[in-house]
């Protein structure tokens, strides 16, 4: 992708609850760092406890590295998400199937892997870590961070 080819951000796994509210929190993290600027959201495809905390162990992951998760709230991807953001970033395959289904006619985003953003790690997965351990959460943070990084190198300079 060219420089400044991402103008805003929609970060998507299943129920919203830990993948995509971290990935949402390193991207946010790392605009910070970069002094990059867009906007960023997490929802979920079925998002079964809108309005909820997310996971009480990714809340943990982001404050291990500073960053306060405590008012992320679980969202639900909805139709005008897709008109919204210029870039769909998904965790796995199944997620990637289901947004590419749930698209609407008028959908202007581009929609792929969150890991597709990582030259080396085109086409793999985020794996769930919901019924894992505290490890399993620190290395989905590891991969949403280096996919971060990348987003960041992609968005327009600024001042959140």
């Amino acid at each position: 992708m060219r420089p400044y080819a991402i103008s805003s951000v929609l970060l998507v796994c299943w129920g919203n609850f830990c993948r995509s509210p971290m990935a949402e929190a390193a991207l946010r993290a790392e605009m910070r760092r970069t002094g990059t600027m867009a906007p960023v959201l997490s929802v979920g495809i079925g998002a079964r406890r809108i309005g909820q905390a997310v996971d009480k162990r990714a809340r943990r992951e982001g404050f291990v590295r500073g960053i306060d998760m405590s008012s992320y709230r679980v969202k639900k991807l909805a139709p005008h998400h897709f008109r919204q953001a210029s870039h769909i970033f998904v965790m796995d395959r199944q997620n990637l199937a289901d947004v590419r289904a749930l698209a609407p006619a008028d959908c202007t985003a581009g929609i792929s892997l969150l890991l597709d953003t990582i030259n080396d790690h085109k086409g793999r997965e985020i794996a769930d870590p919901y019924r894992g351990t505290q490890q399993d959460f620190a290395r989905v943070w590891r991969q949403c961070a280096m996919a971060a990084r990348e987003i960041a190198k992609q968005l327009p300079p600024g001042v959140l």
